[in-house]
């Protein structure tokens, strides 16, 4: 067994992701020796260049996911659902991704943030684009586009079910310390729960950013929820993604999202329909 660096969660060997936070596992047998492009075709997303490989090393493998600006399973710019970290250097990171509208697979530079706001690498960065879409080779990765996401507020949705009504004064208590948590967290522009049929509960929240959210996640109370809730709930989902509003999403919006674009949650004792991923619209 393995254990993620991000929620200490216990996961099989082979797996490569964190059925719990989602996170990408990392091992030593995942670190890649070189990285393996060949020619492409992608787009780009956020405020970099976007190339795209056929293959390449695993999520997760330069870095500690706790270091990543964009965990795995993100969806950025309604486009493109994060993948893992492919490498990072001086002139940024770049992310192996889904392209959701194309079916196919990218790669998107990210420009670092401490760069992003000063006219003169945003103009550096802009030429390199200029000039890498001009060239045309079976040996070298192209370059398709260049967009912004950073700024857009994130949004996240968590479901889950509690098994049986004895945990609901344990499930309660630690809903409530994480909710007052959230509130008074750095980056919070919002969050709103609602209380569904069997057991069932909805969270949905706006974050100035992923990486706020992420902070939040992993300190305080939620970050001690987390373990407990993989033992008392029985079914548990997520989604999340960046929009240009900081508006929460109503409640019909969140379902599609979670059934379209969401994953899993790590449970100990799932249901037929956590295994399934069968998620019936809440009741409002």
């Amino acid at each position: 067994m393995t254990r993620c660096h991000a929620c200490g969660t216990e996961a099989a060997e082979a797996a490569r992701f964190c059925a719990s936070c989602g996170s990408a596992l990392i091992t030593p047998s995942s670190t890649p020796t070189h990285l393996d492009f060949e020619a492409p075709s992608g787009r780009a997303s956020a405020s970099p260049t976007a190339i795209t490989p056929s293959s390449g090393p695993p999520p997760g493998a330069h870095g500690s996911v706790a270091a990543m600006r964009h965990a795995p399973g993100t969806i950025l710019a309604e486009r493109y659902r994060i993948i893992g970290l492919l490498g990072r250097g001086g002139m940024g990171e770049v992310y192996r991704a889904d392209d959701l509208k194309l079916g196919q697979p990218v790669a998107l530079k990210f420009l670092p943030q401490r760069y992003a706001s000063e006219k003169d690498w945003l103009e550096r960065f802009y030429s390199e684009v200029r000039i890498a879409r001009q060239v045309s080779h079976p040996n070298v990765c192209r370059v398709y586009d260049i967009g912004e996401v950073e700024g857009m507020p994130f949004i996240s949705i968590t479901r889950l079910r509690v098994r049986s009504p004895w945990y609901l004064p344990s499930f309660f208590w630690h809903a409530i310390r994480s909710k007052t948590q959230a509130k008074k967290a750095a980056g919070n522009l919002g969050i709103a729960l609602l209380t569904d049929a069997k057991l069932t509960f909805w969270t949905k929240s706006a974050w100035t950013d992923q990486a706020a959210m992420r902070a939040f996640m992993l300190s305080g109370p939620h970050r001690t929820a987390m373990p407990v809730l993989m033992d008392i709930c029985d079914e548990a989902s997520l989604v999340d993604w960046t929009q240009e509003s900081a508006a929460l999403p109503d409640w019909k919006e969140a379902h599609r999202r979670l059934v379209a674009e969401g994953r899993r949650s790590k449970v100990r004792h799932p249901t037929p329909a956590h295994d399934a991923f069968e998620i019936p619209p809440p009741r409002v």
